[in-house]
């Protein structure tokens, strides 16, 4: 048995910081009490004057670390989730966007070699807790980086076919409900994973009728579709009345922060943290690709040649960071790149709280939430003073 007894931190507990212990056994969480019965052996990790909250979880992400999901091997997945847990993110929906029939079932075949992997061999970094699938059944209108000679009409046998190609784990599937035939793929797929509208012209009946027909969530929220208008809602302003949850990208580039914390203050318990993140994350500016599309990042901004954001360089935990100056709440900010992000993507039974049952990952940040640890199923993963 391998005990840790993580002890006198700050611990976030149903949105508030609280001074309690947490009992890990295994990997896996034991108790959350200030009392509890202490095994013989067991590990004590003193955290006085730290915070410590539940791993971040990234449910959209395109690459990192000059590495892309859509076109990186097994072993250059290894690294990638590597680079994630480094800076605290301890879950990943590895994401693949529209692309060549081919292509995309190559990226999906890796990624459920990568998932195998995982579970075989235990290693130490992020997990892989599906797969989100960002097309290829969108529109012309609102396409953004998905490369419009790949789009395809709503096809559910070939669905099928990318979806086994993944191992069945794929989590998310976005979709542009105008589509023709994008109800009978709803139906067909609505309880198999959640089903999340994006690049979409999708105007607010339809979003009440997606709803409806059991869509969820939306996909990058103000990104890829229409503006709110007062007389004309559209997809955002149904996001209140129909309660679907709602990604967000919170880089300062994609969302304005004034918008940010109108969101966050109105539906904060409706809203993910997503990084949206593509090959360029924490790399130099240059040119990278997404989706075998050329993009360029200048001064951390991700384009295509016509302008067309494509992507962000950030990750979940520097955009917690920025919600946070913004004035957001942390423990709002913090819920929605854990709990909130677990359940989106139907893993809250094992990742995104601390509860018994859940598994051990846990961040160790100082009172400025500057990230200092890393424990990965209970193994210590990231010592930043180590690295200093």
């Amino acid at each position: 048995m391998n005990a840790k007894l993580f002890k006198n931190g700050l611990v976030l507990l149903n949105g508030r910081f609280k001074r309690t212990q947490i009992l890990v056994i295994d990997g896996v969480i034991e108790s959350v009490a200030n009392t509890m019965t202490i095994p013989e052996g067991t590990e004590i990790i003193d955290c006085s004057g730290k915070r410590i909250i539940p791993g971040l979880i990234d449910i959209h992400t395109h690459g990192c670390a000059g590495y892309d999901f859509s076109t990186a091997t097994p072993e250059e997945m290894h690294k990638m989730m590597k680079w994630y847990a480094q800076r605290g993110i301890t879950s990943v929906l590895p994401t693949i966007g529209t692309d060549t029939k081919k292509n995309m079932l190559t990226g999906l075949k890796n990624l459920h070699t990568l998932y195998r992997e995982q579970h075989m061999q235990k290693p130490v970094e992020s997990h892989m807790v599906g797969i989100h699938m960002e097309g290829p059944f969108f529109g012309n209108e609102k396409n953004g980086a998905q490369a419009a000679e790949h789009l395809l009409p709503v096809d559910i046998q070939l669905f099928r076919e990318l979806f086994l190609a993944g191992g069945g784990f794929i989590r998310i599937a976005d979709i542009d409900p105008t589509l023709p035939g994008a109800f009978e793929f709803i139906d067909r797929y609505r309880k198999d994973f959640v089903i999340s509208l994006a690049h979409t012209t999708c105007d607010y009946a339809t979003a009440q009728r997606a709803a409806q027909a059991g869509v969820t969530q939306i996909t990058h929220l103000f990104n890829g579709m229409n503006s709110m208008h007062h007389r004309e809602p559209g997809l955002i302003g149904a996001l209140y009345d129909f309660g679907f949850n709602a990604e967000i990208i919170c880089d300062g580039i994609h969302v304005h922060p004034s918008i940010l914390r109108l969101m966050f203050t109105a539906i904060p318990e409706k809203l993910i943290i997503v990084s949206d993140s593509m090959s360029a994350a924490g790399m130099p500016d240059g040119t990278y690709q997404l989706n075998h599309q050329d993009v360029t990042v200048k001064d951390g901004c991700a384009t295509l040649a016509d302008g067309t954001l494509a992507g962000s360089t950030t990750n979940v935990y520097e955009s917690m960071l920025r919600l946070i100056h913004y004035g957001i709440p942390a423990s709002v900010a913090i819920t929605a790149a854990t709990e909130s992000a677990a359940r989106a993507a139907g893993v809250q039974k094992k990742f995104g709280m601390f509860k018994k049952g859940r598994n051990a990952d846990l961040l160790m940040l100082d009172l400025d939430y500057q990230l200092e640890k890393v424990w990965i199923s209970g193994e210590l993963f990231h010592d930043a003073a180590e690295e200093a």
